[in-house]
């Protein structure tokens, strides 16, 4: 700070605490309050310096486009007061009585307010800042050293502009020192809690005026639009009536009753349309005050839907980093445990290819087996047809030897008739003959060999199966063992 505004903080300080012959003093309670207001004043020219005259690139890249915006309406407000300002002192005119130096010096004094909460509030915007401000200093020192001897000539007329600077800056620090002492007059009048209800307050209308204005500004251009039109409209219809009245002065020597007529009809029509005219600028007034209200509403229920969307956001990303580092986890374990059932895998594919090439052995020597003992079935059917034929031809030899026996002793004869009815009847009774139960016995034989031969080839062929697929469970369960056992253990 300069001397010159250390003397009027001075004389303020007085005048406040109650050093001063004024007539309006302020308690001496309130001193440390109006420490406070002159730390926050020092606070807001700091934050202004740091900012550069001209914003380029490099100072939205460290900054932020919404802040970036922000300061560039700040400085077209700026330069626009400090234009007006130029023409006021031009034209010989007291700035206070002005009502556009006036506006903009409020809306001034609103974006200084803006900016000087933006970056309070936020640390780490404020540190941005001081780090661009530092950083564009450190640049403009390196260029010097660089460019002394070449740069002579304008290092003075730098010097001049600074000098100049520094007159203007005094000037508008003994201004804005006038402005706040009427500023902490009103405010040591209020209330902490009052203060900060006003700010917020001027936060929301802020806000709310540069949204409403855009929205106006619609409207305005549509209305614009339609009076426009409705002008073209009028025109057109005063060119009729001037016609009608071309027409009617002719027509007036002919006849004083057409042209009352006429005159009564144009007379109608102008009222019509201009009752029309007044009856759409009534609806449309009231569309620009619904939508007004509508846009309220609207800002209210996005400032809270924001809210909620903010909160869901952080949750969001919360729940979806834990389930990263989970999936990372449980896809680790799952690779591990891939690995192992592919190396499982493998062993039991080599197993079972051994197993095969054993079970192609076995059944090879089963076929063998099966062959030889079909060699033997049939070279033991054929023997048991020799001793079959044999067995025939040795009954019916005894049979013929017996019949000579009887035939050859005579008191048998009877006794032979006899028994042939009886033999007759023992057919008809079920008495078989030697030769059908030697046929019988065979057939019973040959069965009960098939049998146990075909029994025997089951039997083994089944207990090879069983010994197979058994061999298979056992592989297929341990491999489940060992998965189980591994996920138990972790």
């Amino acid at each position: 700070m300069s001397d010159d505004s250390k003397k009027t903080l001075k004389n303020l300080i007085d005048t406040l605490i109650g050093n001063d012959s004024s007539k309006s003093r302020v308690r001496a309670m309130d001193v440390q309050r109006v420490i406070s207001i002159v730390n926050e004043m020092e606070k807001k020219i700091l934050i202004l310096n740091m900012i550069p005259k001209h914003l380029d690139v490099v100072f939205k890249i460290d900054i932020g486009t919404k802040v970036y915006s922000i300061l560039k309406v700040f400085k077209e407000c700026e330069n626009e007061l400090i234009s007006r300002q130029k023409r006021c002192e031009t034209t010989k005119i007291d700035p206070e009585e002005d009502k556009s130096y006036n506006e903009l010096a409020i809306q001034y004094r609103v974006m200084v307010r803006r900016i000087y909460r933006l970056f309070m509030q936020d640390k780490v915007l404020y540190n941005r800042l001081y780090q661009s401000y530092k950083r564009r200093i450190t640049d403009h020192q390196e260029a010097n050293e660089n460019d002394n001897r070449m740069m002579s000539l304008e290092e003075e007329e730098e010097e001049e502009e600074h000098s100049v600077e520094k007159l203007v800056g005094c000037k508008k620090f003994e201004s804005y020192i006038k402005e706040i002492k009427v500023f902490f007059e009103e405010r040591l009048m209020e209330s902490v809690e009052e203060e900060q209800k006003q700010q917020k307050m001027i936060e929301r209308i802020v806000i709310k005026e540069e949204q409403t204005n855009k929205q106006i500004n619609i409207v305005r251009n549509a209305l614009n639009e339609i009076n426009m039109k409705r002008f073209y409209e009028n025109k057109e219809k005063e060119k009729v009536i001037e016609k009608l009245s071309n027409e009617l002065n002719n027509l007036r020597i002919n006849s004083e009753k057409t042209k009352q007529r006429i005159l009564e009809s144009s007379k109608k029509k102008n009222d019509g349309t201009r009752t029309l005219y007044n009856q759409k600028c009534n609806a449309l007034k009231t569309e620009i005050e619904q939508l007004e209200k509508q846009y309220n509403e609207l800002l209210q229920h996005n400032s809270e839907e924001e809210l909620n969307l903010r909160k869901k956001s952080y949750k969001v990303e919360g729940e979806v980093e834990n389930w990263i580092h989970k999936y990372d986890q449980e896809v680790g374990e799952r690779h591990m445990e891939l690995e192992d059932l592919t190396q499982r895998y493998e062993e039991g594919n080599k197993a079972l290819s051994i197993q095969k090439d054993r079970y192609k052995e076995i059944s090879e020597e089963w076929n063998k087996i099966e062959e030889r003992k079909e060699a033997e079935r049939i070279e033991k059917e054929r023997l048991e047809k020799i001793q079959y034929l044999t067995w025939k031809n040795n009954a019916i030899r005894i049979q013929r030897i017996w019949r000579k026996l009887y035939t050859m002793h005579g008191p048998f004869r009877a006794k032979k008739g006899k028994k042939g009815k009886k033999g007759k009847k023992g057919k008809k009774g079920g008495k078989r003959s030697p030769e059908k139960v030697q046929k019988l016995m065979i057939k019973r034989k040959r069965s009960k060999d098939i049998n146990k031969n075909g029994m025997h080839s089951n039997i083994l062929f089944y207990i090879i199966l069983y010994f197979l697929i058994f061999f298979l469970l056992l592989l297929f369960f341990f491999c489940i063992l060992d998965t189980n056992w591994e996920l138990i253990y972790q």
